[in-house]
């Protein structure tokens, strides 16, 4: 997230780094699914092909293109943290689609971290002050996240696809989607502010996003419901809190560190919740 921050910062669209990582993770994980076991690695059926395109959009879409594109109008902080409403409507989505009966520690953790939220930002006093196009990205951010992990889990049980083959298809189907948008809306005249240090951050944003944590996602969701790994991944905001000081120099307030606490205990809750399934 701080990486993204500083590109974002420097000029860079934030399409541009959305399909810089996207386009980065379709080239590993075809190298990937290639030495597995060659060509016929990527053969999949048509049906699971469309809701691997379905998850990309989902994903790297509406909940990338929103996130970042919430880093121009908010401070990281507040974009990370308005993300964890996701829980609550994923809670409400598996509902639905895979027919997962909420458990009430799980809801009580979804409610506790949108009091750490709440908390952390002061009742948002101050942060509401800030464009309403920021929030409106949080808001596409929390819709795709919620989507994704629920339409992941229902893939997963219902076709159990390999795991490479899930992550590459996801992006690349994503990949020419996130082409057209880019050449609709920000245009390429970005690509001459990409600097050896821009360069590097972008790597690193595809390295974290597109390599490490999706596989570490879609691993997860084959091992525990997506209600729980929903709520489980706000560990994120744990990490942001401490990298963002570090990589961006910009500190956290003792609401954040105390709200990020609440929802730590939040977490607990879910972990022992989800521990049955």
């Amino acid at each position: 997230m701080p990486f993204s921050k500083m590109l974002a910062s420097s000029g860079i669209s934030p399409m541009t780094i959305v399909l810089y990582r996207t386009v980065f993770s379709s080239i590993f994980w075809a190298v990937v699914l290639y030495l597995q076991n060659g060509w016929t690695s990527f053969r999949i059926d048509r049906s699971v092909l469309f809701y691997f395109a379905l998850i990309g959009f989902f994903s790297f879409v509406l909940k990338s293109c929103g996130l970042i594109m919430s880093y121009k109008y908010l401070t990281v902080q507040f974009a990370i943290m308005l993300n964890y409403l996701a829980p609550i409507c994923t809670i409400f989505l598996n509902s639905y689609l895979n027919k997962e009966k909420p458990r009430v520690l799980q809801i009580f953790a979804s409610l506790l971290v949108v009091f750490g939220l709440v908390y952390a930002f002061n009742g948002f006093g101050e942060d509401f002050s800030t464009p309403l196009l920021g929030l409106f990205f949080a808001a596409i951010s929390v819709a795709g996240s919620s989507l994704n992990t629920a339409y992941c889990s229902f893939v997963v049980r219902k076709y159990k696809p390999g795991i490479c083959q899930q992550i590459f298809y996801c992006h690349f189907s994503a990949v020419i989607l996130l082409f057209v948008i880019k050449s609709f809306s920000s245009g390429w005249g970005d690509m001459a502010l990409i600097t050896p240090n821009a360069f590097f951050n972008l790597n690193m944003v595809a390295l974290a996003t597109g390599v490490c944590s999706t596989f570490c996602f879609c691993v997860a969701v084959r091992l525990i419901s997506s209600s729980t790994l929903q709520i489980l991944s706000s560990t994120e905001i744990l990490m942001t809190l401490i990298l963002v000081p570090l990589i961006a120099g910009i500190l956290p307030t003792g609401r954040e560190i105390i709200g990020s606490i609440i929802i730590f205990i939040a977490l607990a809750m879910a972990t022992v919740s989800g521990k049955e399934s």
